[in-house]
């Protein structure tokens, strides 16, 4: 995932080795060849992302997630996707790195769920290849910084979804923080907000208070 995971491998790295995080991974959004694995699924990054915490909030104020079908856009390892599918959803995971979308296979069958309750796929970086009204929700996690041509990409993804339909954005904090990505790569909520506007989202909410280095933006298809 050349520049979708560009934030992750930099704030894991950095929390791992002990250095600061700027600079390690992270530049102009691409990385470089890494062992995925270790970065993404390292213990550290639970402390911040919180996930459960996350998903928690996520069935309380936006909706179940029984039944829901989600498309977990830049998935990685499959950090959140496992994670909806044992709470009942049905995710469509997709990437654009091979050797993760290999990883996200095996730890499905590792976990022993099916291909029919994650499915998982390989994207083009500048359209989200994703039928009409199959997924009601879509799902970012430090991922929305680094899509080119936000607006028309969230445009493309908009016309996707079901009326009705929401996306979830998960972006870093635009403030220092122990790891993280550099400053000028992080977005302000509002920024975010004005884009998924000018896309044809609606009721946008924004929960700046939850998790200790991100925001969550919500919005309506």
């Amino acid at each position: 995932m050349r520049f979708w995971i560009g934030s992750v491998v930099v704030w894991v790295v950095g929390m791992a080795s002990g250095q600061g995080t700027r600079g390690v991974l992270h530049a102009g959004g691409h990385t470089r060849k890494a062992d995925w694995q270790t970065i993404l699924e390292n213990p550290a990054r639970d402390a911040y992302q919180q996930p459960e915490v996350l998903l928690d909030w996520i069935e309380k104020a936006v909706g179940t997630l029984q039944g829901r079908r989600v498309y977990d856009l830049g998935a990685g390892t499959g950090y959140f996707s496992w994670r909806m599918v044992r709470r009942g959803a049905t995710v469509i995971a997709v990437d654009i790195e091979d050797s993760l979308l290999r990883y996200m296979e095996r730890r499905r069958d590792s976990l022993g769920l099916s291909s029919q309750q994650w499915l998982i796929r390989k994207v083009s970086p500048r359209a989200p290849d994703l039928k009409p009204g199959e997924a009601e929700w879509a799902f970012l996690a430090d991922v929305y910084h680094h899509l080119p041509e936000r607006v028309e990409y969230l445009r493309k993804l908009r016309a996707s979804l079901p009326e009705g339909g929401r996306i979830l954005i998960v972006e870093w904090a635009p403030r220092e923080t122990p790891v993280g990505p550099p400053l000028h790569h992080r977005l302000f909520p509002t920024q975010v907000e004005n884009e998924l506007k000018k896309a044809g989202f609606s009721q946008v909410r924004v929960e700046e208070h939850l998790l200790p280095y991100h925001y969550i933006v919500v919005a309506k298809r």
